[in-house]
């Protein structure tokens, strides 16, 4: 019983950050659009995607580092997570309301590929920002 609470104690953090991260890049791209051409808008996807896939693995390891065995590994977690989650958002919004797909395979293996890169990053950046506290 008490693993299992051990175990909500992770999961709840971790919800939460991938959450964070899908929203933001969501928001990011969805304002982007409305304010720029579609061409510029989709050369700044993979800026907005590394952005919130850093920003879950930086969040997901400052506010519970104690909580974590790995935190490293759950910050890449967190990133693969948040841009799987972006990716496949986009393709079937693109999808669904345009009827073709805004990102194609290729792309959103580039995107999946980028984004556990910056979530280590920013598990990284977490861990000496708490070292300099």
């Amino acid at each position: 019983m008490i693993e299992a609470v051990s175990q909500m104690r992770v999961i709840k953090p971790f919800t939460a950050s991938i959450a964070s991260g899908w929203a933001g890049s969501l928001i990011l791209v969805l304002f982007s659009a409305g304010l720029f051409s579609m061409n510029l808008t989709y050369k700044l996807i993979p800026v907005f995607l590394v952005f919130n896939c850093a920003m879950a693995g930086f969040m997901l390891v400052d506010k519970n580092e104690s909580l974590l065995k790995s935190p490293m590994a759950m910050a890449v977690f967190a990133g693969s997570a948040t841009a799987v989650a972006v990716v496949v958002t986009l393709i079937a919004i693109g999808f669904a309301y345009l009827g073709w797909l805004v990102i194609g395979p290729a792309d959103g293996l580039l995107f999946v590929c980028l984004g556990p890169m910056a979530g280590w990053l920013g598990g990284k950046l977490a861990l000496k920002a708490k070292a300099l506290r």
